[in-house]
């Protein structure tokens, strides 16, 4: 009932979509068809499950960073740390730690535990929830923490006992190398289409357990 897009009004959508693609290549133009976030309706619902404990946590890199180079080494995603690092503004400062080896073992193996890799730093604290940002979402879907930009890395956001909180972490990473859990390409894929597997832009994969990713 929250996502009719999704649901009950799924094929109507669908329609609406091909119309107005077929009538851009009638008139000779190219473009977005509308556009309605998925992701940003079912996480506004599941954030208004009140009666569930969410965590919104921090373990992504992103290809619209100043980073071109990154690292796919059994199942995770790393980079080296630059002087101009975003992910991490402690770093800025250092100027990364002046060596990089993103190929070291596991900074943590897997155990049944599921012991986390995010230490927390500091206490825990109130933060309110607002609905200006992620502009591409529907205002109604969204759910945006009300925190200072200059707080914003290094930071989970979560919710229990219906009180929704903020609380800074530091990630326990190999050795020379930042680790996430995975890469979006948000402006890869825009290119994907155009590329052809095998190429310069997008050689074969040999061995899927370490490789390295150019964008």
């Amino acid at each position: 009932a929250d996502c009719p897009h999704l649901g009950s009004e799924l094929i109507h959508e669908l329609e609406v979509k091909h119309a107005i693609a077929k009538r851009l290549v009638q008139q000779g133009k190219g473009g977005r068809t509308r556009f309605i976030s998925a992701e940003g309706c079912y996480s506004y619902v599941v954030a208004n499950l009140h009666n569930l404990r969410l965590k919104f946590a921090g373990k992504a890199f992103a290809d619209w960073s100043n980073e071109r180079e990154y690292y796919l080494v059994d199942g995770a995603v790393r980079k080296c740390a630059r002087s101009d690092e975003i992910w991490d503004r402690r770093l800025q400062r250092s100027g990364g730690n002046g060596s990089c080896y993103p190929f070291g073992p596991r900074a943590l193996l897997h155990d049944e535990d599921l012991k986390g890799v995010q230490m927390s730093v500091g206490p825990a604290r109130v933060v309110g929830i607002h609905r200006n940002c992620s502009r591409w979402v529907e205002e109604k879907y969204r759910v945006c923490a009300d925190v200072a930009e200059n707080d914003n890395l290094n930071l989970n956001v979560f919710r229990s006992d219906g009180t929704w909180k903020m609380q800074h972490y530091r990630n326990l990473e190999p050795e020379g190398a930042l680790e996430g859990a995975f890469l979006h390409l948000q402006r890869w894929k825009g290119q994907i289409s155009k590329l052809e597997y095998g190429s310069a832009q997008l050689p074969r994969v040999k061995d899927r357990r370490i490789f390295r990713l150019n964008l």
